[in-house]
């Protein structure tokens, strides 16, 4: 099987839930032997390091990398908008994009886009390789990312941009998706979505990253938080456990401790308690998971999955969250995660898990134990050979 996979940045390093998705979906599809070539964007915020490829698992990949310059343009912006375009993909066509699709002689059995952003070149991706399957690869559902956004803004004039985007960008997304022959959502909610916009061969196929063979063997009874706050249900997280939980926590135990790891934290309107620690982006997010005891995620807005949270899931972490951030996550309520309906739950649940430290490592332990039963369910072989 000859495979083309479209990406929109090169997904190592690893620095923010989007690679580490489209990491694993790699590493899927490398151990499937199946022959592949990579074409992926790079940018300032992303760039391409050769270097980061040359690991043992990787050396049988082909990639082709196009540098593009993402940063925001008014004159751009204002461009699409007045031609209704979405201003988000347009920035995504690029004309040595376009060339390297041309110029490819392969014949591919089959083109995988993985995130809508590497997508926006349907039309010539299906006339280029018109005897391929084409699937798509959803992180999320991006228009609803940025309607979420408009919701929130107060300002009116950014409001009502802001929805102008999200509308553009959904009419280009439904268009995108309506023309490939699979959609590979990444949660139950999102294939909803996508269903009620008409789309028909959707399947499931939540993300699993690597599941640790052990949980550590004393999990600090502290509290950490860890995900980019240049994404708006992360920053809202930040704003709800800052104002809000931890303030509670703390009047309970004086003791406790939290910090926030993730890029981008000059965005954030600091706590300034001496138990709050900040510490910016993390090299090694596993050990920064393994000895910061229990992660807090009181999401409660976004698509896809919590990426970060499935990690710290995978290493026996425990895990506090609410409904919104255990979203494509099939693990219930006392099983592994505690899923809190309200504030006053997330810390009744953040207190037990506080002062017990057995408690900390059967719930570490039992998330585990049905991470790997829920993803007994899935193989990426046979979706394909299933549904093409």
């Amino acid at each position: 099987m000859k495979v083309l996979l479209l990406q929109s940045k090169p997904f190592l390093p690893v620095v923010d839930g989007g690679n580490e998705a489209s990491r694993a979906l790699t590493k899927e599809l490398l151990e499937l032997n199946y022959e592949m070539e990579i074409l992926t964007f790079s940018s300032e915020k992303h760039p391409f390091q050769r270097k980061e490829f040359e690991g043992k698992e990787w050396t049988k990949l082909t990639i082709n990398n196009i540098p593009i310059n993402l940063q925001t343009n008014v004159s751009g912006a204002l461009s699409a908008m007045l031609k209704g375009n979405s201003y988000n993909l347009s920035r995504f066509t690029h004309s040595d994009w376009i060339k390297k699709i041309q110029d490819m002689e392969t014949n591919f059995d089959l083109v995988i886009i993985d995130s809508l952003y590497a997508g926006q070149e349907i039309e010539l991706i299906k006339r280029k390789f018109s005897k391929a399957k084409s699937v798509f690869r959803t992180h999320n559902v991006e228009s609803h990312l940025w309607r979420i956004q408009a919701d929130n803004e107060t300002s009116f004039l950014r409001k009502k941009y802001l929805e102008i985007l999200a509308n553009q960008l959904e009419k280009r997304e439904k268009k995108i998706l309506h023309q490939v022959d699979l959609i590979l959502s990444i949660s139950e909610i999102d294939r909803n979505m996508f269903h009620n916009w008409g789309m028909k061969n959707i399947h499931l196929l939540p993300y699993f990253p690597d599941i640790s063979d052990s949980i550590p063997e004393s999990i600090s009874p502290d509290f950490f938080f860890i995900g980019s706050m240049n994404w708006q249900p992360n920053i809202l997280a930040h704003d709800d456990l800052v104002n809000s939980i931890l303030p509670k926590l703390f009047e309970l135990n004086k003791e406790m401790k939290m910090r926030f790891a993730g890029g981008h934290q000059d965005q954030l309107n600091k706590s300034d308690s001496s138990k709050i620690e900040y510490h910016g982006f993390i090299d090694d997010k596993v050990k920064f998971m393994k000895e910061s005891g229990i992660i807090l995620a009181p999401i409660k807005t976004g698509s896809g999955v919590r990426i970060k949270l499935l990690e710290a899931i995978a290493l026996g972490v425990p895990c506090v969250t609410t409904p919104k951030g255990a979203e494509g996550i099939e693990i219930k309520h006392g099983e592994g995660i505690f899923i809190a309906q309200n504030d006053e739950e997330f810390v009744h649940f953040a207190t037990q898990l506080h002062q017990n430290e057995d408690l900390r490592r059967e719930m570490g332990k039992k998330a585990q134990e049905n991470l790997r039963k829920w993803k007994t369910q899935y193989n990426l072989k046979d979706i394909f050979e299933q549904n093409l």
